[in-house]
């Protein structure tokens, strides 16, 4: 189990990484890099901003790594959460950046980070 959870993980930040690449060339000189309660960005960066979210990823993966899996499953699946809420932000800053709405819909990615946040929580109570 804990090698699909890792090779999930994995995929998950080479999606971002795929993801990011493909578009970039599409992102405007500025892009949004954070948004308001109502979805509104508030905050801009340069398009080079945009590799922030695929770093925050590697730094999680890696730092799993070095602590050689202290936590067993239920820290695994919860560090895949959190690189799913990662990879969904990324997507969501490129559609807002690209459409140039500069807006992202609030409610979508609340849910979708409470129930990947609900996950990783109920995951930390398995141990291998």
């Amino acid at each position: 189990m804990n090698k699909i959870l890792i090779a999930a993980g994995a995929v998950i930040i080479i999606g971002t990484v795929v993801t990011t690449a493909a578009r970039y060339r599409e992102l405007p000189d500025r892009i949004p890099i954070h948004f308001g309660l109502d979805g509104s960005a508030n905050r801009y960066g340069p398009r080079s901003a945009i590799w922030i979210l695929v770093a925050t990823q590697l730094l999680i993966a890696s730092t799993y790594a070095l602590t050689g899996g202290e936590g067993g499953l239920g820290s695994l699946i919860t560090n895949d959460c959190i690189l799913a809420i990662a990879w969904y932000a990324q997507l969501q800053i490129i559609s807002a950046a690209i459409t140039g709405q500069n807006r992202i819909n609030p409610l979508r990615f609340w849910i979708f980070f409470a129930v990947m946040m609900a996950a990783g929580i109920a995951a930390t109570r398995f141990r291998d």
